[in-house]
């Protein structure tokens, strides 16, 4: 079942059980899945990974998710510019709530080798964002970025926590059946 919503607050990731951010509107788990494994595939590359995630909010609604695509083209070619990483894995989500504008969700995980803080790499998406049109990219509620470490399961536990929120089920499916809710990095 590709769209299946999940009440559980916990999930399974490299055999170890995990909560997850599940209320009150439950997850998608395919998006969780592949979120998770961009997570991974990182891990398996670099024994620290940076993850930053913030929010990227557009004045006016869209049929289309064009904004994030030139957003993400952009950024990481102004990462790697400056960082000089080989890979970047990302995910975003596309939600329109109730009295809100159309908005995503971002989440970065980056060579925790080469970064260390977040805040120049959300002040380069924030400048990206604003000169594609966008009103604001903040980082969510908490300013969340974090170096975490392969083996440490307190932070990787962290992170699927504050990943999983985009995976929620609220807010998505508010487009065209032609455009996407959500898409991550290929690596």
């Amino acid at each position: 079942m590709a769209n299946y919503i999940s009440y559980s607050d916990i999930t399974t990731f490299q055999d170890q059980a995990y909560f997850v951010n599940s209320k009150p509107s439950g997850i998608y788990t395919h998006i969780l899945k592949r979120i998770l494994e961009q997570l991974e595939i990182m891990l398996n590359h670099h024994s620290k990974v940076h993850i930053i995630r913030f929010d990227l909010h557009i004045p006016d609604y869209t049929d289309t998710n064009k904004i994030i695509s030139e957003f993400i083209s952009k950024y990481k070619s102004e990462l790697i510019k400056k960082y000089q990483f080989k890979r970047i894995g990302y995910a975003w989500a596309r939600e329109i709530e109730k009295k809100k504008n159309q908005h995503y969700h971002f989440v970065v995980f980056l060579d925790g080798h080469k970064i260390k803080g977040g805040i120049r790499a959300v002040k380069i998406a924030d400048k990206i964002w604003r000169s594609l049109g966008g009103t604001e990219s903040t980082p969510n509620k908490s300013g969340y970025y974090k170096n975490i470490s392969r083996n440490n399961f307190e932070d990787i536990a962290d992170v699927i926590w504050w990943v999983s929120y985009l995976a929620k089920g609220r807010g998505k499916g508010y487009r065209p059946t032609h455009t996407k809710d959500f898409s991550t990095s290929r690596l």
